[in-house]
């Protein structure tokens, strides 16, 4: 057993075979693996706060994008679709003198 503890590198299979040894010893099995629920209840613990991280900062950026959408949409109805016009007829204009000459 403590080959095996020594040969690895995954601190969680450690603590597993660290308990294993425990209980190999004549110790109640529920006491050996105490510390491994509790590292199941804080791992549960912190998987949740990182999902809540992320849903927020998902939340964040979807908020950002809302509010800055209304600006882009009026920039290109007002600005760029206006400049698309006027230089398509002018292209035609070109075009038809080109064509006339």
């Amino acid at each position: 057993m403590q080959h095996l503890e020594d040969t690895v590198d995954n601190q969680g299979f450690k603590g597993l075979v660290k308990n294993l040894r425990r209980a190999a010893t004549n110790i109640s099995l529920k006491k050996a693996f105490e510390e491994l629920i509790g590292n199941k209840e804080n791992f549960h613990d912190r998987r949740k706060e990182e999902t809540e991280r992320l849903i927020s900062k998902k939340i964040g950026t979807a908020q950002f994008f809302l509010s800055v959408f209304p600006l882009i949409t009026m920039v290109v109805f007002y600005m760029i679709i206006p400049i698309l016009y006027i230089a398509i007829g002018s292209l035609e204009n070109l075009q038809i003198d080109k064509l006339m000459s």
